[in-house]
């Protein structure tokens, strides 16, 4: 009886904990559980006011490589708010080439696994550095039509500060401007005046968020 009573105890243990570790990162650290974006909202971020934008890139939204990599809510904020390119000069993609006035995109198709790749554009004055600097690649299941991995990881995309190590901040300054603050790697070479790379001498990582020393 006693081995019984131990066993499920161990059980019951090991539930709660998944559970609680499912809660906070969905099994994975560049996955972690979100409300995913409604469709509606996807499609008019795509398509603006045209209609069947997606006809040339897909043959349904169901299976859309793009519109599952964007129901993820921190790629779909990023992409949107990118994808404005206020103040920018910069006329709008067509729907197979990019999303608003400033994100490109690419679509890979590999043997089990879809590739997409977000970056903002170099079209965009604000932006400094190679627009490898400022990319969001989603993994996809093919069959299944579900994400497997976001890199960088999600806290990275959710949070311009966020950081693990040292390395992950840069200093936000350039173009005359002093230091305005830090923030991480993906956000860095978006900074409207520029920024200085790896600059420990300036920013450091703590409590997981960039701060100047």
């Amino acid at each position: 009886m006693r081995k019984i009573y131990s066993l499920l105890a161990v059980t019951i243990f090991w539930v709660t904990a998944c559970s609680s570790g499912n809660a906070v990162t969905g099994g994975n650290p560049n996955l972690p559980v979100s409300e995913p974006v409604s469709v509606n909202k996807i499609m008019s971020l795509l398509c603006g006011s045209q209609t069947n934008c997606l006809s040339t890139i897909c043959a349904s939204t169901e299976k859309c490589p793009l519109v599952t990599a964007l129901s993820n809510k921190a790629v779909f904020d990023f992409v949107k708010t990118y994808s404005e390119c206020e103040g920018c000069n910069t006329p709008v993609f067509t729907a197979d080439k990019g999303i608003g006035k400033c994100v490109e995109f690419k679509i890979a198709e590999l043997l089990q696994t879809q590739k997409v790749t977000f970056w903002v554009s170099e079209n965009c004055k604000f932006r400094h550095g190679s627009p490898t600097q400022s990319r969001i690649v989603v993994k996809i299941n093919k069959k299944e039509s579900t994400i497997k991995r976001i890199d960088p990881a999600v806290a990275y995309i959710k949070d311009r500060e966020y950081c693990s190590i040292d390395s992950d901040c840069n200093g936000l300054s350039g173009s005359g401007v002093p230091l305005i603050g830090c923030s991480n790697f993906l956000y860095a070479p978006l900074n409207w005046s520029g920024y200085y790379s790896h600059s420990s001498d300036t920013c450091t990582c703590a409590a997981n968020r960039c701060k100047q020393k």
